[in-house]
């Protein structure tokens, strides 16, 4: 397979690059490495990076003309269910590759190649072994490549704090210090850092926790949001703050979304918890002990959280 995806980027003119809505560090991270990736080592390709929602750490969309995708090669990262791509206009492009680390409740139902580790903890944990593959070995990654690479990967573990973290993750991570002489703490601050008013915030959103059979939820309508002033982002990435809790096996965050008028959740769980087979039935879905649902109207998120009370341990 990498040496199928080495083939469509030689072969191609130009390259889209599409990620998920509502992108995380490793959404926007995966995708400007692979740019900076392809024009470092192809100088002659135009790349753009699609999308139409910014990220607060790298706050940059690209736009590309109907026309410019359907002379293109479509890169889809991060982003295994179709309906989640944050410009479904990949349908124009001439052919569509997908580069995903999540988990599937069945097969996949679009893109000609499909490059797929459920074993790594980010998508760009999966672009580091791939540029690190000996299909690549003759092409060479830019400094700033694996500094995208690197904050993608903290992002996704947080800090290699999740159950998705692996000897692998540590490996890869290490490799990209070492070779792109990154400053590590420096770029762990980049990542993480927020402001004050954004720590006042969340720590409104930590007083709001319940606490109910091994399950510590938040539930936050458009008047809480209002109140503490963060924003429907900032709130769903609370989600990070409860991991801490030694009692707790599983945790949510359930936002308003006044774009739809219902709530949209991020759970977390141990690693002897799965939870993605729940989510599944809920709008939603992704890894064993870190998932998303959405569209959820408040009876739902109640009826949500006294199912995943009930989930055992493996």
């Amino acid at each position: 397979m990498y040496k199928e995806l080495l083939e469509e980027i030689r072969k191609a003119e130009n390259i889209c690059i599409f990620r998920h809505l509502r992108p995380d560090g490793d959404a926007v991270f995966s995708a400007f490495a692979l740019k900076e990736f392809i024009k470092f080592n192809f100088k002659d390709k135009k790349v753009r990076c699609l999308g139409s929602e910014e990220l607060d750490i790298l706050p940059v969309t690209e736009k590309a003309s109907d026309q410019f995708i359907r002379k293109s090669l479509a890169i889809i990262l991060d982003c295994s269910v179709e309906e989640r791509t944050d410009d479904t206009r990949f349908h124009l492009a001439k052919k569509i590759i997908l580069i995903d680390h999540h988990p599937l409740k069945g097969p996949i139902p679009y893109g000609d190649i499909q490059i797929r580790d459920t074993e790594v903890a980010a998508t760009c944990e999966l672009l580091a072994k791939i540029f690190y593959s000996r299909a690549f070995l003759e092409y060479k990654m830019s400094p700033k490549c694996m500094e995208y690479l690197y904050c993608g990967i903290l992002t996704d573990s947080n800090s290699f704090k999740t159950a998705s973290t692996t000897d692998r993750t540590l490996y890869y991570a290490s490799k990209l210090v070492k070779d792109g002489k990154l400053n590590s703490s420096d770029l762990n601050d980049y990542v993480f850092s927020k402001s004050v008013a954004y720590f006042n915030g969340i720590s409104r959103i930590r007083n709001l926790l319940k606490i109910e059979n091994g399950v510590g939820y938040v539930i936050l309508n458009q008047k809480l949001l209002d109140k503490i002033g963060v924003s429907y982002n900032e709130a769903k990435n609370s989600i990070d703050e409860f991991g801490c809790i030694n009692s707790l096996d599983k945790w949510a965050v359930f936002v308003y979304n006044r774009k739809t008028g219902h709530y949209d959740g991020s759970i977390r769980s141990r690693r002897e918890f799965t939870i993605n087979t729940l989510c599944y039935r809920y709008n939603g879905g992704g890894h064993k002990n870190a998932c998303g649902v959405k569209m959820l109207t408040l009876r739902k998120v109640k009826e949500f959280i006294e199912e995943l009370g009930k989930i055992e341990a493996c």
